[in-house]
């Protein structure tokens, strides 16, 4: 099992100009694929409507799915999951959805596959945005928010010490009042 984080360009302007509310979904984007090798189009993964109506028959309607130019068959032991954007708001207003969503996820592939699941997952805060990619065994899938969360844990504790570095340096260059005396 192998997940992967790395910084990432932002998605937020694609998503609000297919007119969905980032902030209270979960986002299953179309891929980006090679057509030519000159030109990009993007396309519904093979299991993108397979996962939105997994989710909505368990009750969880704040998902969207942005529509590709078709759908990309995907063959062999191997299933490639389409990309999943979750907003910071959305994720600590909702960790029972967030853990929920990966769990459902887990037992469905599980079933469906021995091989192994590819995954990415899109999480964008005010000033950070991370991918985190997955590749491994379907059961795997549930273990996602736990890694989710202690990345965004990590994050707000490196911007706190930002601010508290911020806040000592202009203490230190502001003298106090007893030595302008």
């Amino acid at each position: 099992m192998s997940l992967e984080v790395t910084e990432v360009e932002s998605v937020p302007e694609y998503i609000d100009q297919e007119g969905i509310d980032q902030d209270s979904n979960i986002v299953i984007l179309p891929r980006e694929i090679s057509v030519d090798g000159s030109s990009t189009r993007l396309v519904d993964a093979d299991e993108s409507s397979t996962i939105q109506k997994l989710l909505e028959q368990e009750g969880i309607a704040e998902v969207e799915k942005i529509d590709g130019e078709g759908t990309r068959a995907e063959f062999g032991a191997d299933i490639a999951l389409p990309s999943l954007y979750f907003a910071l708001e959305f994720i600590l207003e909702n960790p029972d959805i967030v853990v929920v969503t990966f769990e459902l996820l887990a037992i469905y592939y599980s079933r469906r596959t021995s091989g192994e699941v590819s995954l990415s997952i899109l999480a964008e805060s005010d000033d950070s945005k991370y991918e985190f990619e997955y590749e491994g065994p379907a059961k795997g899938l549930q273990e996602i928010p736990d890694k989710l969360y202690d990345r965004i844990e990590d994050v707000e504790d490196e911007s706190v010490q930002e601010e508290d570095e911020e806040i000592n340096d202009g203490a230190i260059e502001e003298p106090s009042e007893l030595e302008r005396e």
